[in-house]
Formats: C-alpha cells, sequence, structure tokens
C-alpha cells in the first residue's frame, strides 16, 4: 500500500484539478487535458468507466491519505487503551483521539 505521505506527494506533482472525462474518453482539468483517451478497448461502456476512474484518481488518493491519517490516530489510541494497566485511570487522551478521529467520519 502507498503511504499517505507518498500519494500527498504524487498528487501534488499532478495536475491540478479537479478532473473530469471530456470529449473521446480524454481526461481533462481546467485548459488542459491530462490523458488522451485513445487506447481502443473491448467496449464503448468499458471506455466511458475507465476514463471516468481515472478522472477520479487524485481525489481518490487525496481521501485514502486522509483515511490512512485516520486509521493511525485510531490504532495509536487503541494501543494507548490495550497497554494501559490501571483499569480504574481514564485514557482520556486516547478517548479524545479516538472521538476526534471517528467524528471525521460523520456525514
Amino acid at each position: 500500500m502507498l503511504k499517505a505521505e507518498e500519494l500527498r506527494r504524487m498528487v501534488a506533482e499532478a495536475t491540478p484539478g479537479p478532473w473530469y472525462v471530456s470529449d473521446d474518453w480524454n481526461v481533462s482539468a481546467p485548459g488542459k487535458t491530462v490523458l488522451h483517451g485513445s487506447v481502443m478497448v473491448e467496449s464503448d461502456a468499458e471506455s466511458d468507466a475507465n476514463a471516468a476512474l481515472a478522472a477520479l484518481a487524485p481525489t481518490l488518493a487525496t481521501e485514502h491519505a486522509a483515511l490512512q491519517d485516520r486509521v493511525a490516530r485510531l490504532e495509536a489510541a487503541l494501543k494507548h487503551i490495550a497497554d494501559y494497566d490501571d483499569p480504574y485511570e481514564p485514557c482520556g487522551w486516547a478517548i479524545n483521539t479516538a472521538r476526534a478521529a471517528l467524528a471525521e467520519a460523520a456525514p
């Protein structure tokens, strides 16, 4: 799996978005073509799907990096709780970290 830092670097070095599907399966950004859709496949539907997926690449990479960050914070909170020896002492830091990470998932 690509690390969050690598995904962020790749997005930062790529053409700024938003990316969208333009004519003939090209993936474009404002003012330029990002990917030429000239490679033929078995069907127009498959070409449409491929172009749509390619156009989502920057968004998916950014969202994946953010999810990796959330998972790391939740894992740290759970490790803190699991490693704690005194069951009567509150784990305030771990609880607050977990709540903050979970709140990011709320719609």
